[in-house]
């Protein structure tokens, strides 16, 4: 082999060596290496109620974790459903005057709060040059409230959350 041929191979080997490491680098080194799922252990507690059955309540809280689900690393640790007294008619036109804020023409004739509490995770420099996240981090947060209103379609809409 000429002096050019051994160049080329040696070029081959170590691009074919770099992919290689680059590729056990990013895939992981720990036992479990797969995302946890940020709402699959979290507690349900549907209180008591006299408007709303389980079933309405499920609806409710699945938009909730659906929603939760892109809140990258946070945690969901409880739901929790607090009142009848939080179905006002009050707080459904104040429903109402978001979704009409918001170009949006459905008409709520319910509402339903839960309030959670979750964790937030700590992050590393990257993650706070890329994650524009305005949680504290390494934090638990209580009784973050989430409002959904339901038109005459019997469907549930995720409104608003917050303190």
């Amino acid at each position: 082999m000429n002096r050019n041929e051994n160049r080329k191979l040696i070029s081959v080997f170590s691009v074919v060596a770099l992919i290689l490491a680059s590729c056990s680098f990013f895939s992981g080194c720990s036992k479990n290496s797969s995302p946890v799922d940020p709402v699959a252990n979290v507690q349900i507690d549907y209180g008591e109620s006299e408007i709303y059955s389980k079933e309405d309540m499920d609806a409710a809280i699945e938009l909730i974790k659906a929603e939760f689900s892109t809140w990258k690393g946070c945690t969901l640790k409880k739901i929790y459903y607090v009142s009848d007294d939080e179905c006002s008619e009050q707080n459904v036109n104040d429903l109402n005057e978001i979704e009409a804020s918001n170009d949006n023409k459905e008409v709520f004739t319910q509402c339903i709060m839960f309030e959670s509490d979750f964790h937030t995770p700590k992050r590393t420099y990257l993650d706070q040059l890329v994650d524009f996240n305005s949680f504290e981090e390494d934090e638990d947060y209580i009784a973050w409230q989430w409002w959904l209103g339901r038109s005459e379609t019997g469907n549930w809409k995720l409104v608003t959350w917050g303190y």
